[in-house]
């Protein structure tokens, strides 16, 4: 039998060699139904089955790998000291919580955005003081592809050995495993989303709002998941969707902001 990855919510391909053709097709499945997928390169990888199987059209990655630096170069490069927008990295915007700059690359992978990251919102992430990219994003189907240009290892510089580097590896795993899971805790007019086992399609639950109504919601079939969407979340409080066939799902809508208004100034007399 095949590979199962309906129990999981993030794969982790490090340093692996290439994928056979039924584990790269059910990689796709998994990514394009809602899965996160992280993607480390090493001394193993087959540079070329990457670019033209996981990056080339309909490809998972955001990067082309186009061969090793540093090799001859004593110098090596850093990750580039940068204001970093991005939710797995903002984090790092504090000098307190570490500087990415610290860790010292021997070896890289030069690489580029794929022709396929136009279509599915590729961007680079981080640089590298090169100004080649380190780690890159990009969207496939409802799931998520960062992809980075150095090992998650010691072998090509001292990236592991950083004091940040398990708050670095947590915020990007985090970040693909809630877009895997939906906010429970939600802003007034945002949708409540809640993914299930697909065997739940079709399946009529209940839905019990702050004031204590009761709403109907059909759960969906979404990929590999089942899925239930609700809109009407202007009420602000404790919304908790229930069933026999579930354990009961708590979503919070915040309150509406109170906006202060002052009374306008009065010109002063002179």
């Amino acid at each position: 039998s095949g590979p199962v990855l309906s129990d999981y919510r993030i794969v982790v391909l490090a340093n692996v060699a290439r994928l056979a053709a039924e584990q790269l097709t059910v990689l796709k499945d998994f990514v394009r139904a809602g899965g996160g997928l992280l993607v480390f390169p090493g001394n193993r990888i087959q540079s070329d089955w990457y670019n033209a199987s996981l990056a080339g059209v309909d490809g998972l990655l955001p990067l082309i790998y186009q061969g090793l630096k540093g090799e001859e170069a004593a110098l090596g490069t850093k990750i580039a000291r940068q204001h970093f927008s991005h939710l797995a990295l903002d984090f790092f915007n504090n000098p307190a919580n570490g500087s990415l700059s610290d860790a010292a690359i021997r070896i890289w992978y030069q690489t580029e955005l794929a022709p396929s990251s136009e279509l599915y919102k590729g961007k680079v992430l981080s640089l590298f003081e090169t100004g080649e990219p380190f780690l890159a994003e990009k969207s496939f189907g409802q799931g998520k592809v960062i992809q980075s240009s150095i090992p998650c290892d010691a072998d090509w510089g001292t990236l592991p050995m950083r004091p940040f580097y398990v708050p670095l590896m947590q915020r990007l795993v985090m970040y693909l495993a809630s877009d895997v899971l939906p906010p429970r805790n939600v802003k007034p007019g945002q949708k409540l989303v809640s993914f299930f086992p697909a065997g739940l399609a079709g399946q009529a639950l209940k839905l019990e709002l702050p004031n204590g109504d009761i709403r109907p919601v059909i759960a969906e079939g979404a990929g590999r998941h089942s899925l239930v969407e609700y809109g009407e979340t202007l009420q602000p409080g404790t919304y908790t969707l229930h069933s026999d066939a579930i354990e009961r799902v708590h979503f919070c809508v915040q309150p509406l902001s109170l906006i202060h208004i002052s009374e306008p100034t009065r010109p002063r007399l002179i």
